[in-house]
């Protein structure tokens, strides 16, 4: 079966493997956002008569068992991308009425739909680990406050100051962390449904509705800035992880030197630590070591979005190398908080 996209049957082979890429596997996460934008836009198509209520039923039943059951379908390289292989399946199933989903939207605004739906799941995800962290060293602080240390500047002795400070201050820099993330986002609660390939349709779309029906607070107005805002939405997510990673490489820091015979303030966990095959005294702090050289990644994919997406207005092909970079920042992120709280 043919691409959504495609015009020729003789398509070289190394042209498409190296034009599609690794989307077939980045684009098995968004098979419950592609469910959620296609029933949204069904129901879409069904108040302006497209569908009739008897075929969105059809097209709801089916999609709710993809939804339900997504172990069970996969992307193939044939496929390209996760638009292509539910519209296939929907084709399949349910025959003309699978294909009349597809009317009045591109896989431009599919995947910026599939994107913004996912890049909110995620942040909220990390907006509560994060919050769970912040609690975590509060608490660690507030038994603490009456240990005195040394507080330090310029890496020397510079005034006393308690244990308890110093993890309070931990706690409230992860806080800033999730008012990062709360910025990311509301750049992301915008609903680019019904802006096609950046021209619009020539059909009645009641985006306001569909934007309602996806959780979103707003729709994107100018269809022709759904396209150009891509860019910026993933460079504004990576710039909140930027943040909060880097304040996650400040505790690992000081855990790194502060646990040290030299300083002696506090001891890792054996759990935390591992040996020497040949110094069976020591205590190697590599979970911290591996989270502050995890932190030094975040502004290298930063910087990789914003060359990318430094382009005139309009969709360009570009954009999909930026899709696994926000991946890897979310997990790597995920993986940090854990760790932290």
């Amino acid at each position: 079966m043919k691409k959504l996209w495609q015009t020729r049957a003789d398509l070289d082979a190394a042209v498409e493997a190296y034009t599609v890429g690794n989307d077939p596997a980045l684009d098995s996460r968004l098979l419950r956002y592609e469910v959620y934008g296609s029933l949204a836009h069904a129901a879409g198509l069904t108040a302006i008569g497209v569908l009739t209520s008897k075929e969105y039923a059809a097209l709801r039943k089916e999609l709710t068992r993809l939804h339900d059951k997504p172990g069970a379908f996969a992307v193939t390289r044939a496929q390209e991308d996760i638009h292509t292989a539910v519209e296939q399946h929907l084709t399949r199933r349910l025959g003309e009425i699978g294909a009349k989903v597809h009317a009045g939207r591109s896989r431009n605004d599919q995947v910026q739909v599939n994107l913004r739906l996912y890049i909110k799941d995620r942040l909220l995800a990390l907006h509560a680990r994060a919050g769970e962290a912040a609690a975590a060293w509060a608490a660690f602080g507030a038994r603490r406050q009456n240990i005195v240390i040394p507080g330090y500047s310029h890496l020397q002795r510079a005034m006393p100051t308690t244990l308890g400070h110093w993890a309070a201050s931990h706690a409230e820099a992860l806080q800033d962390g999730r008012r990062a993330l709360r910025f990311a986002f509301d750049e992301a609660d915008a609903c680019p449904l019904g802006s096609a390939a950046g021209y619009g349709v020539m059909l009645p779309l009641p985006r306001a509705r569909v934007a309602r029906l996806l959780g979103f607070s707003r729709v994107q107005r100018n269809t022709l800035r759904v396209q150009s805002s891509r860019p910026r939405l993933e460079a504004a997510v990576l710039s909140s992880l930027c943040l909060l990673a880097r304040d996650l490489g400040v505790l690992a820091w000081d855990l790194s030197l502060y646990s040290t015979a030299e300083f002696g303030f506090l001891k890792l966990s054996d759990s935390f630590t591992t040996g020497s095959s040949i110094m069976p005294q020591k205590k190697n702090p590599d979970v911290v070591e591996l989270t502050r050289a995890r932190a030094a990644l975040f502004p290298g994919w930063l910087a990789q979005v914003l060359a990318v997406g430094a382009l005139p207005s309009g969709y360009h092909r570009d954009y999909q190398l930026t899709k696994g970079v926000l991946f890897s920042a979310l997990d790597e992120a995920e993986r940090m908080l854990d760790i932290a709280a």
